[in-house]
């Protein structure tokens, strides 16, 4: 029945017409209904008052009386969550049944859906109604209110299987409304968790999903939530959400007769919140299950309710191309390490304990699984030196640690590891990172080999970042990312590998250069000659001896020479250029045809032997050659 409450007394309300509950996604279900101006009930309503229908309290908060026909809305009672005020709030890393256990007042009991998750809200200038809301949206739940028993229901509206009920004109649908958008379809998601977390090692490698249950088109989304630290359940969420978006978001209010409150026989076919039900929509041949996101009850006349049905969970499409939100939690949909310990300890037994001492009267103390010591086989051991464990009975000590502190384990199962005097030096295993600036070679102790990771300083420079090789003979080279350098020094931007000695980029199977052996090489070789000098060789070779190359080197001058030879020649070598100490020569076609020394020319001169001829040139100039030395020209 419908009462309202005045000074302390509860007083049915009979004259109400239009009356329904509108229950809606999250629990904050309201209450209208209209009432004559001219009865005592009306008398007794005023902004604020409680009013009580089934198993909630009410409060009224607009009262609209233009004429003699007063409209009285009303909104679920939950002032109750609104008396405590917190400037800053951080609930620290709860379960979700835990947090609210701080939130409502005592006597309250907490039912249904429990996920096990641990997270962390923080908010600023919240009372507990604003944190109970918001733990909504971090641990995708919905509420379900009985303010009235003071109990609260939890449902998973992600998690609804089919209930096996539909709705169709040819039984209990009096009409209907459809609505449809296709404006936030994603058929191709990449979803991103912690630190940039991709689900590519769970995926095959690759950083997104797809699903074309719908089009074959690729339309590309991401969504991005720092709660994620495991790429299996980042992409097992993901999926699930690419389930619903994949497909246009409809939805469909439908005016249906809720035959379950008419007849008893069709008590199956009872609708309430977030049930998924099976819609016939036989003007659009389409057969299609949908979830009841709001619900309009009619009390009085069942046959005019009226239930809103969506394809998609109500708020999903916001958590996709959104940023991290302020919510900062750690989710593992499997049980974790820790919570599997801590569950351990909560259903812990109990231990025997024995106690021996020696001739000087100094204890060691035993805890054990059996009465008798002798009998145990899980056995504490702690003396002066430390504390240890064995599971076999005491012949072997497979863990513990030491009066100085040195730790003895088969397994540490642990999220980082961490210096005590240096935070930047530490292995975090939850993201795969190790933090360090040299790496050591184990070697016999060879502390003289190892990498530096990290700023490498130059002169009159800037730093750059990169990694520092030293050797045992004190050698070093670099692999450096430069940032920037002063203008000062020669002028380097992006990767760069520095050595001070031979630098040897070969894919050959030898060691040595032409030296006869039998040899392949693919060869990049910048060396250092012992006077000082360098030279930088290009070789492809194959087979004995070389096909193809190109050097450079300071130790016979500058320019560019083949394997023996001073030397630029045509791939056939049929043309060449070959410089000596006393001269050029020139070919052409396999043929010598001329060389320049001290002397001049010598060699073809316009398709004849320079020996004694007088040459025209274009310009009509006469040059004159004797013995293939020009003498003069006119």
């Amino acid at each position: 029945m419908l009462s309202v409450y005045m000074s302390g007394q509860k007083y049915p309300i009979t004259e109400q017409s239009n009356f329904y509950i509108t229950h809606v996604d999250g629990g904050e279900d309201t209450l209208d209904f209209d009432i004559q101006t001219d009865t005592q009930t009306y008398k007794r309503l005023a902004e604020e008052s409680r009013i009580e229908y089934g198993d909630n309290y009410y409060v009224v908060k607009s009262i609209d009386a233009p004429s003699r026909l007063a409209s009285i809305s009303c909104v679920i009672d939950l002032d109750f969550l609104r008396g405590d005020f917190h400037r800053v709030y951080d609930s620290g890393s709860v379960t979700l049944r835990a947090l609210l256990q701080t939130l409502l007042p005592a006597g309250w009991t907490i039912e249904g859906y429990d996920p096990e998750i641990s997270r962390t809200i923080h908010m600023e200038n919240a009372t507990n109604y604003d944190i109970a809301n918001q733990a909504m949206s971090t641990y995708s739940v919905a509420y379900e209110w009985h303010t009235k028993a003071e109990r609260l229901v939890i449902i998973n509206p992600n998690n609804v299987t089919p209930s096996g009920e539909y709705l169709t004109d040819e039984l209990n649908l009096r009409s209907i409304a459809y609505k449809g958008k296709s404006k936030d379809l994603i058929t191709r998601l990449y979803p991103y968790g912690k630190d940039g977390l991709t689900i590519a090692s769970a995926n095959g490698g690759k950083e997104y999903i797809e699903n074309h249950q719908y089009t074959d088109k690729v339309i590309c989304g991401y969504w991005s939530d720092d709660r994620y630290t495991v790429p299996a359940n980042l992409k097992a969420d993901a999926e699930d959400k690419l389930k619903l978006l994949s497909a246009p978001a409809r939805s469909y209010e439908c005016n249906v007769i809720d035959l379950a409150k008419l007849n008893d026989k069709y008590k199956d076919f009872r609708f309430s919140m977030y049930k998924v039900v099976t819609l016939i929509d036989r003007q659009r041949h389409v057969r299609m299950n949908h979830q009841v996101m709001e619900y309009r009850e009619y009390p009085d006349h069942p046959e005019k309710n009226i239930i809103t049905l969506s394809s998609v969970v109500k708020g999903i499409t916001t958590q996709i191309s959104q940023a991290i939100s302020d919510v900062h939690d750690t989710v593992n949909e499997q049980r974790s390490v820790q919570q599997q310990f801590s569950d351990l300890m909560a259903n812990a037994l109990g231990y025997y304990h024995t106690e021996q001492k020696d001739e000087q009267g100094r204890t060691t103390a035993y805890i054990h699984d059996k009465p008798l010591l002798s009998e145990s086989s899980t056995i504490w051991k702690r003396s002066i030196d430390g504390f240890a464990v064995s599971l076999d009975g005491g012949q072997t000590w497979s863990g513990g640690f030491t009066a100085g502190a040195t730790l003895v384990a088969k397994l540490i199962q642990t999220n980082k590891i961490e210096s005590l005097t240096n935070p930047n030096v530490y292995f975090d295993l939850a993201n795969g990172i190790i933090a360090a600036s040299r790496l050591v070679s184990s070697e016999d102790g060879a502390t003289d080999t190892y990498a530096d990771v990290g700023f490498q300083y130059w002169a009159n420079a800037n730093p750059s970042k990169g990694m520092r090789l030293f050797t045992k003979d004190g050698s070093f080279g670099t692999f450096t990312q430069c940032d920037s350098i002063s203008s000062s020094v020669a002028l380097h931007q992006g990767l760069s590998i520095n050595t001070g000695g031979d630098l040897n980029i070969d894919s050959g199977t030898d060691n040595g250069w032409n030296d006869g052996n039998e040899v392949s090489h693919n060869r990049l070789l910048f060396q250092r000659e012992d006077d000082g000098n360098g030279q930088i060789i290009l070789i492809r070779t194959t087979g004995k001896g070389t096909s193809s190359s190109i050097c450079l080197a300071n130790s016979y001058g500058t320019g560019i020479y083949g394997m023996n030879r001073v030397l630029l020649q045509t791939e056939s070598g049929k043309g060449w250029i070959n410089v000596k100490d006393d001269g050029i020569e020139f070919a052409t076609n396999g043929e010598y045809r001329g060389s320049i020394d001290a002397t001049g020319f010598h060699g073809w001169i316009n398709g004849h032997e320079g020996v004694g001829a007088d040459i025209t040139d274009k310009d009509g100039n006469v040059w004159h050659f004797r013995g293939g030395i020009l003498t003069g020209a006119n």
